[in-house]
């Protein structure tokens, strides 16, 4: 069973709509729809919360929602995704039903596109304590006739620090408005929700508690939502690795020669975090640095690794492809998640509690550290530990394997459910 906080239950907010409006009716004497029932016959399903292709991660998320989606029995070509960024998904273009752009501004800048998304958290605040309505952004017009609603997993649902409120508030508020307003399916896949502050906090708790089903992939998160149809479930692409296993196995003959890869990111409070990453580099004696993301220069990997005097030896997925370098050290929880999909020893430096939940989850607690915090010596010792045992963290993962498996399982079946009435 899918973990649950004490003392909730599984009661969706739109069943909860439904039986109010049951009883509205019977007092009038009218009839009422009991059950969600789209008017379409094959209507469409909206993806919300996508960001960019240029992200590496956000691009393996989108994979892996479509494919959970294709097992839930509906077709691609059903599928309408909504992207801050959606020219990076031209490739999806032609599979899907569209790509719509969603109101907001992908690489943390002003700009014109922030005016439609402003307007809709206007209008959800002047709506408050009622039920949310809407104002005006590309984001109605692009969901409101829908039969169900995917949010993609990641952690966007985020308000702790102002940066990270006006984030929330202009980029993903106005589909998660959608999604809480609409009465559709809605699903939210494994999320890091939290630190919810101040106003923006508050009205994405409420919001959230209106969406059908929300797994969630730490328990901090689960007592953030603070709501009876939440679920405990890993990241997607742990999931996933438990589904492909056995992922190809560890590079055994060439582990000793090959050099360490770094794939690293810029982060807030840069000075404690740079400077571990230089010694680091040091004590590699000369490691591959790779690229995760291509974003604007305030987001780029590449940008962020000419500033450590360093030079790109390419992207991620490219090196693991021509199986190039050894043992991966990556900032980015996905970086170091593909990295084991590949079957290569991964180290973790993380900067979210995402990063410690997935490697629990795999077993490789140990094998995760804090990337403010982290001690240069200590990582080194165990790059060339399993440099020289890199099938270690493979029968440690292969231990958790039957587990995850199950709870693979119990996710799918959440989503049929939920999805079950637009089929």
């Amino acid at each position: 069973m899918l973990w649950l906080p004490p003392g909730s239950r599984r009661v969706s907010h739109r069943a909860e709509r439904i039986r109010c409006r049951q009883e509205d009716a019977t007092a009038s004497g009218t009839s009422s729809l009991v059950a969600f029932r789209s008017p379409v016959k094959h209507p469409v399903i909206a993806i919300a919360h996508a960001f960019s292709r240029r992200n590496a991660g956000d691009g393996l998320l989108l994979d892996l929602t479509l494919e959970r989606i294709r097992r839930a029995g509906i077709s691609l070509a059903r599928c309408r995704l909504i992207a801050l960024d959606p020219e990076s998904f031209q490739e999806e273009a032609g599979r899907l039903e569209s790509v719509r752009h969603s109101p907001g501004e992908p690489w943390g800048r002003l700009s014109r596109r922030l005016i439609p998304a402003g307007g809709n958290v206007l209008g959800a605040v002047a709506s408050l304590p009622h039920p949310p309505r809407l104002a005006f952004s590309a984001t109605p017009r692009a969901l409101t006739d829908v039969g169900a609603i995917v949010g993609i997993g990641g952690g966007y649902l985020k308000a702790d620090r102002w940066r990270a409120s006006m984030g929330l508030a202009l980029n993903h508020l106005p589909s998660l408005l959608l999604a809480a307003r609409l009465d559709v399916p809605s699903v939210y896949l494994p999320q890091t929700v939290g630190p919810l502050r101040g106003p923006v906090g508050n009205l994405t708790r409420r919001l959230v508690s209106r969406v059908d089903h929300v797994f969630v992939r730490d328990p901090e998160s689960a007592t953030e939502v603070q709501t009876g149809h939440v679920s405990l479930a890993p990241d997607l692409a742990v999931l996933h690795l438990a589904d492909s296993w056995p992922t190809p196995p560890p590079m055994l003959s060439r582990s000793r020669q090959a050099r360490p890869v770094i794939a690293p990111r810029p982060l807030p409070r840069p000075a404690p975090y740079e400077q571990r990453l230089h010694t680091l580099a040091q004590l590699l004696d000369d490691p591959l640095y790779a690229v995760q993301s291509r974003g604007l220069e305030g987001r780029s990997d590449e940008a962020f690794i000419s500033r450590l005097d360093a030079r790109s030896s390419g992207a991620l997925s490219t090196l693991l492809q021509h199986h190039t370098g050894g043992v991966v050290v990556s900032v980015r929880l996905h970086g170091a998640l593909q990295a084991l999909l590949a079957g290569r020893p991964a180290i973790h430096l993380s900067y979210d509690r995402k990063g410690t939940a997935a490697f629990r989850a795999l077993g490789l607690d140990r094998f995760v550290h804090d990337a403010w915090t982290f001690a240069p010596g200590t990582v080194q010792e165990q790059v060339r530990h399993l440099q020289a045992h890199p099938a270690e963290q493979h029968r440690t993962i292969s231990q958790r394997i039957p587990d995850l498996q199950r709870l693979s399982r119990e996710v799918q079946r959440r989503i049929d459910e939920v999805l079950a009435p637009v089929l």
